[in-house]
């Protein structure tokens, strides 16, 4: 029994949220499965063995590369020059594991940890303004975090999107359209149509800005698994 995830990679072999979401839209996008753990080998269990030995056994069982199956590579043991290999590389970011670890099913773990290369989180779509230049269906995402029981206006996002994501954004947030803002206060946005707010979105940003605002926002995907309850501004990605 292995253990990896989904993804799509660019051209630079880098794995994009935003392309799994556009081959669930039906572009023909060649996914690949990169495998990085060994739960069970020979009817054994090995979910209680250190890291390195489930490694190990990975390693006999998974060749580096298989058509769409390949084996997840390891960066240098070193943290620090392991995260700046990932940023050279344009990479999410990566996960730092203990090799003594054993694999914890569905727990959070010390032993894990994410350490991102660039900043992302869930945001709740409140609208969206009319489209310019020669985009059509809509010119931008107008999300929020919940502060309390408001909506907190966080920004506009403008980038990331292909033409089948905007055709299928613009019929989900149409389906919601509301004629009052979701936002407390509301945005001056000329023109927005507002949508009640029960869609999340997966958004990479580079900081916050003073006012608290994102800065440099890029869609990358729709969130089905997360709640808009869970967006709070109290818990966001700093």
């Amino acid at each position: 029994m292995l253990d990896g995830e989904i993804v799509a990679f660019d051209r630079h072999g880098v794995s994009r949220f935003q392309l799994l979401q556009r081959r669930a839209l039906g572009e023909r996008i060649r996914p690949a499965f990169p495998i990085f753990d060994c739960l069970e080998r020979d009817g054994v269990e090995l979910l209680g063995r250190p890291l390195a030995e489930r490694r190990r056994a990975l390693e006999t069982i998974v060749p580096p590369r298989r058509g769409v199956l390949l084996r997840a590579r390891r960066l240098p043991p070193n943290g620090l020059t392991a995260y700046r290999v990932a940023q050279k590389r344009g990479w999410e970011g990566i996960i730092a594991k203990d090799d003594a670890s054993p694999y914890e099913p569905g727990r959070r773990s010390r032993s894990w940890l994410k350490v991102k290369c660039r900043k992302e989180a869930e945001f709740v779509i409140g609208g969206f303004p009319p489209p310019a230049g020669h985009r059509q269906h809509f010119g931008a995402l107008l999300v929020g975090l919940f502060d309390g029981p408001a909506l907190r206006y966080v920004g506009k996002v403008g980038t990331g999107f292909s033409e089948k994501t905007l055709a299928d954004l613009s019929a989900r947030m149409r389906a919601l359209q509301t004629d009052e803002p979701p936002f407390r206060p509301a945005p001056r946005e000329a023109g927005a149509t507002w949508v009640r707010p029960e869609l999340v979105a997966q958004i990479a940003f580079a900081e916050w800005t003073a006012d608290g605002k994102l800065r440099q926002p890029a869609f990358l995907g729709l969130r089905h698994d997360k709640k808009p309850s869970e967006c709070t501004w109290n818990a966001r990605e700093l």
